[in-house]
């Protein structure tokens, strides 16, 4: 049972006659007539005329003195301003009965459950306006209040209390998750910022590396170059034959005889036949002459002469020069002729655009989107999803060649989209966006969204490179769409016939994103993913992470060897629709 603390000592009749009981200092003596009228005749003592007259029926004794408690308000824990976490309230309070007839007439029979209550009421007034992690300045606030009486109507002033304020344990599990989390984001910056110099480092020393390789092989090169040219100048007064050629080559690579030979078995060859086609073309025209009659005898062997004499010289037949053919790849993004976006109808490497004339490997640029859910359904991934980027950072720097060919931009989608990284060439300055949460799931908004700023960034691009690929979208749902199906007629007006750009949807569903729905966003089935059943938000966001890094890095490199193809990898904790 509680502890009591009775502010009411004694209760007796008044007798008509006979001594008056003395008045201890710390109680006061309440009478009451028989109508119920109540009486604190403070430092006197009835006289005997109210004693002969029968004045007054009742005494009471009620207890005046200080009252010093320490409490913990355990069973009225104070809430704070979101109505969800509460503090834990311990009390040094003081308070003294005022009023003594307001006790008599209450009643009071535990000033402890009169006080507590009232200084409660009070302190949960001051605690809502503070958020859990403000317990310090709610705890000032009520000692600020304190610092004036507390008069209570039922005759009690609280003259001190000192208010000590900390979270309950719920609350105080909630801030040690929000520590953690900081902490994890501060070292997830760490970690970046000690790759990030790590490659700085190792691309310093690789620099240096070869520009000493450089420097040596230019002087090696110098070295021949001065050589070679003593060379000439020794070789300019003096008949160069194919054997004077020959033995000079000799001169210079002995440990060549063999190919020599070879160059002068090759040259005897050509000369043979050479000598072989003459003989028949000359032998031909002059039996054609003679077959026309245009020769009379004694002309015969002169003009023989002259026709053979006059015949060109044969020379050895050079291959007709060939060419590779270009390489073509992927659904490429190119410019009419008169540099004009595409025509109405048509879209960014859709199947049948002409192939770009300096489509080779390693050329052109490929948009990618990448679409994040801070809807609260995605609350518990942030961070992860936070940590993604950075990852997707660091691999498009860390894989050669792959950041001159990827440009990317981040919008995050709740109750509106934003853009939170415009479309980007990547490099060790950009800052990656960090995740938030926000209300709203309107999913509809991204595809809006998309719509507008879509062709104004790859017709942007278009201007500053040939050939420019379709666009690519890695869509992250986590929660169910507060816009019904409207967003569907927002997805059509993306990639539906007659849009501009249609861009390839990879949507990857956590959470409560159902699978149908997921489905429905992707391009095709074969580009849909869900989470598997047993994964929670957090390690769900972790997979699409992956499958984000893994199927971008392969999108990069399949750019730099001539074939761009969306194949995403698909990690175990995903499940592909398609």
């Amino acid at each position: 049972m509680p502890p009591q603390l009775p502010l009411i000592l004694s209760r007796q009749p008044v007798r008509r006659i006979g001594p008056v009981a003395a008045i201890d200092p710390n109680r006061a003596v309440v009478y009451a007539s028989s109508v119920g009228q109540l009486y604190w005749l403070r430092d006197r003592l009835p006289s005997l005329s109210d004693q002969f007259l029968g004045r007054f029926s009742t005494r009471y004794e009620v207890d005046m003195s200080d009252h010093h408690r320490r409490a913990r308000l355990e069973s009225s824990p104070m809430p704070c301003s979101d109505q969800v976490h509460f503090f834990q309230a311990a009390l040094d309070i003081s308070f003294r009965v005022t009023d003594p007839t307001e006790i008599v007439r209450r009643n009071v029979q535990d000033a402890l459950t009169v006080v507590y209550g009232q200084v409660a009421q009070v302190l949960r007034g001051i605690s809502r306006r503070f958020a859990i992690e403000d317990a310090a300045r709610a705890e000032a606030a009520m000692n600020q209040r304190f610092d004036q009486h507390l008069v209570l109507d039922e005759g009690i002033t609280v003259h001190r209390c000192l208010v000590e304020l900390n979270p309950d344990q719920a609350a105080q599990r909630h801030l040690t998750g929000l520590t953690q989390a900081k902490r994890d984001l501060k070292r997830g910056y760490a970690e970046h910022d000690l790759a990030k110099a790590r490659v700085e480092s190792e691309n310093q020393l690789e620099a240096a590396r070869l520009r000493g390789q450089l420097e040596r092989e230019r002087a090696v090169e110098e070295a021949r170059l001065a050589q070679q040219q003593e060379r000439m100048r020794e070789l300019a007064g003096s008949s160069m034959d194919l054997q004077a050629l020959l033995r000079a080559h000799l001169a210079q690579h002995p440990e060549d005889t063999a190919g020599a030979i070879a160059q002068v078995l090759h040259q005897m060859q050509l000369q043979a036949d050479l000598v072989a086609q003459n003989s028949v073309r000359s032998d031909a025209l002059f039996h054609a002459v003679l077959k026309e009659g245009l020769l009379q005898p004694v002309d015969v062997e002169q003009l023989r002469n002259e026709v053979l004499g006059g015949l060109p010289r044969g020379a050895a037949p050079t291959p007709a020069a060939s060419e590779l053919p270009p390489v073509y790849w992927g659904k490429a993004t190119t410019g009419n002729p008169a540099g004009s976006g595409p025509g109405p109808g048509t879209r960014a490497g859709a199947p049948g655009d002409a192939p770009a004339h300096d489509a080779s490997p390693g050329v052109g640029v490929l948009p990618v989107y990448v679409v994040l859910d801070e809807s609260p359904a995605a609350a518990a991934c942030a961070q992860t999803l936070g940590n993604g980027l950075r990852s997707l950072h660091t691999t498009l720097l860390t894989v050669p060649g792959i950041a001159e060919r990827i440009r990317l931009s981040v919008l995050t989608v709740a109750e509106d989209t934003r853009v939170a990284l415009p479309m980007t060439r990547v490099d060790w300055g950009t800052v990656m966006p960090v995740p938030d949460v926000r209300t709203g799931a309107r999913y509809g908004t991204a595809f809006e969204q998309l719509a507008k700023v879509v062709p104004g960034d790859v017709d942007q691009l278009k201007g500053d490179h040939p050939t420019v690929h379709r666009p690519i979208v890695f869509l992250l749902v986590a929660g169910v769409a507060e816009d019904g199906s409207a967003w569907r007629n927002q997805l059509t007006a993306l990639t539906g016939p007659g849009a501009p750009y249609q861009p390839a949807i990879v949507a990857v569903g956590i959470g409560q994103a159902g699978a149908e729905t997921t489905a429905a966003m992707a391009s095709r089935s074969e580009l849909a993913f869900v989470a598997r059943p047993h994964l929670d938000p957090t390690a769900a966001a972790e997979e699409f992470a992956l499958l984000l890094n893994d199927t971008v890095r392969e999108l990069g490199t399949g750019l730099l060897r001539g074939r761009l193809e969306l194949a995403p990898v698909c990690p175990p904790g995903l499940r592909q629709l398609g």
